[in-house]
């Protein structure tokens, strides 16, 4: 995370085993940092490197506390929540990761679909968020 940068939902949220049932896959640490910056950033999807275009679906996965951008807002799509604090399976960041044909769009990451592991973590993290965000 840069330096004096405050996040509501830290960005390195530690997944617990209590937030997936039947325990974490390996490799569900760190989420932003390691399988949305490694499928999510770069070429034409959702950095802010390239001041003259803005990210896809107006969506920053790039900068500091991605869980603050994602959890509860609309999105470009029917008005759907990207992560829905309320119920974290019907967000669409899942649906975009998760369908064949998602309510809007392609499937993403547009490269092809991740791995079930790197699904499943994905999954866990955006109920974690979910989690993370209640009062």
């Amino acid at each position: 995370m840069d330096a004096g940068v405050t996040c509501k939902i830290p960005d390195a949220l530690v997944l617990t085993d209590d937030d997936a049932d039947g325990g974490l896959p390996p490799d569900c640490e760190n989420i932003p940092r390691t399988i949305i910056a490694n499928n999510c950033i770069g070429g034409i999807c959702h950095h802010t490197a390239n001041k003259f275009q803005a990210p896809a679906g107006q969506l920053d996965l790039m900068s500091p506390c991605v869980a603050d951008r994602l959890i509860n807002k609309v999105s470009m799509c029917q008005g759907i929540v990207l992560i829905d604090p309320v119920h974290p399976e019907a967000s669409f960041l899942l649906n975009k990761l998760e369908a064949e044909t998602p309510i809007c769009g392609e499937p993403m990451p547009w490269t092809g679909h991740l791995p079930p592991d790197q699904v499943r973590c994905m999954d866990i993290w955006v109920h974690a968020v979910a989690k993370a965000a209640q009062p």
